[in-house]
């Protein structure tokens, strides 16, 4: 390894892709030497493809490069002709954004660049889309040679999601905030779409040395993401990754497929576009969860708290069916249809205080804890009730209570809701992600 890349650090941009950038500054001194070769680039969306495409080239200009952008089709035409005398003088970085990844042809045109120009001091970038079609990296011919290297972007690591949070805020995130920043999955833009969202929409504030949430509400900026991924998806996968938001995570095929009143042979497209696009993954035994937890509340969100119940009954009777309550405890159990019996001993005491109103500094006094510890227990309770706030919990427990299955609740005085209006600052937990503690 050359010292530039041993020495250069990536920039800010690239927080997490320390490994990744080495390999561009690889590239990059092997063309300056006149060697040349070729970096594919692969990942999911919002991995952050295209910025380290445009840091290689702001980096190969500062390192005195010629700089081309290439389209595809540029592929089919010859490249001795296009960029070999454009190198004659110095070398040159050639960019590909966004190259189809289920095109045979353009993949052989690929593999063969670094040796078309093997004389000429011509390195190539290459971003490629992944799709449920796109061949594995080595597809056909071994990318392991001098000329030729491929990098796959990953999730970043929990160290590089507090540093992208302290570049956009300004100062370190709290504990809390990065429990909701989990829900990212380290995907780098949905980090920035929720830290900018946070910051441009008002929903953080700077407490002492740290940034901590003002409540529970997800920044618009989150869902325009999710809405970007899901509107390119096939009208198939898109009803799926719907109704898998809905159910308890993680879920299996079986339940996702009595669900959708769907054969399972007919999930498996969809799904497999789900899992290769970044949207869902596949663990032990083929249980299926999202990717991103951020994705699945904000999907959530949209979906009217009737509608999930529906759905979520559905995906229940497939494991088992409920008990009824037994004889006596009818003033304190729940009855069959209700999610209250999941919750713990301490999570129904944290509700029962939220549906009567109280707000987390009023309940942590009451309980004799801390509002963190309340956020704790509350954000569990969202959770297994797959509810996005205490509006929509204490809406459930009222249509619950109305039906004789849960306790009835002491509503809160007047003074008490003017309290929860006019904000302590702790009012709610983050919804959803980073609740997997």
């Amino acid at each position: 390894m050359s010292a530039t890349a041993e020495t250069v650090a990536s920039p800010r941009c690239l927080r997490g892709r320390g490994a990744e950038w080495r390999s561009v500054l690889r590239l990059l001194d092997a063309t300056a030497s006149g060697r040349g070769g070729l970096l594919l680039v692969d990942g999911a969306p919002g991995t952050g493809k295209s910025r380290l495409l445009t840091a290689a080239e702001d980096r190969a200009a500062y390192q005195g490069f010629t700089l081309a952008r290439a389209r595809t089709d540029d592929l089919a035409r010859p490249v001795e002709t296009q960029y070999g005398k454009r190198a004659a003088g110095r070398p040159l970085l050639v960019t590909v954004d966004d190259l189809p990844g289920t095109d045979e042809v353009t993949t052989d045109q690929l593999q063969a660049l670094p040796t078309r120009l093997d004389d000429q001091p011509v390195g190539w970038v290459v971003v490629r889309r992944t799709t449920a079609e796109t061949p594995e990296a080595g597809w056909p011919y071994d990318w392991r040679r001098p000329t030729r290297s491929w990098v796959e972007l990953g999730p970043v690591s929990p160290e590089a999601t507090a540093a992208i949070g302290a570049d956009v805020l300004r100062h370190r995130p709290d504990a809390g905030l990065l429990a909701l920043a989990e829900g990212a999955g380290g995907n780098p833009m949905l980090l920035v779409a929720l830290f900018e969202g946070l910051r441009d929409e008002g929903l953080v504030v700077v407490d002492g040395a740290r940034v901590r949430l003002l409540g529970d509400q997800l920044p618009r900026r989150v869902d325009d993401v999710v809405d970007s991924w899901v509107c390119v998806l096939s009208p198939a996968a898109r009803n799926v990754v719907e109704v898998a938001a809905c159910l308890d995570q993680p879920f299996t095929m079986d339940s996702l497929g009595w669900t959708l009143g769907c054969p399972l042979g007919k999930l498996l497209a969809p799904l497999n576009e789900l899992v290769v696009g970044g949207l869902l993954t596949i663990g032990h035994e083929g249980v299926l969860a999202f990717q991103h937890d951020l994705v699945r509340v904000s999907m959530l969100r949209r979906v009217p708290v009737a509608v999930r119940n529906v759905l979520t009954d559905s995906q229940r009777i497939v494991h088992s069916k409920p008990e009824a309550p037994r004889p006596g405890e009818a003033d304190t159990a729940v009855a069959a249809g209700t999610d209250w019996d999941r919750l713990s001993e301490s999570e129904r005491t944290v509700a029962d205080l939220v549906v009567q109103g109280m707000t987390n500094r009023e309940a942590a006094a009451r309980l004799f804890l801390s509002p963190d510890t309340v956020s704790f227990h509350l954000r569990k309770v969202y959770r297994k009730l797959r509810v996005g706030s205490r509006v929509e919990l204490t809406r459930l427990y009222l249509e619950w209570e109305q039906a004789g299955l849960v306790p009835k609740q002491r509503r809160p005085e007047p003074a008490q809701r003017r309290r929860e209006q006019d904000g302590d600052g702790v009012a709610d937990p983050p919804t959803g992600p980073g609740t997997s503690r």
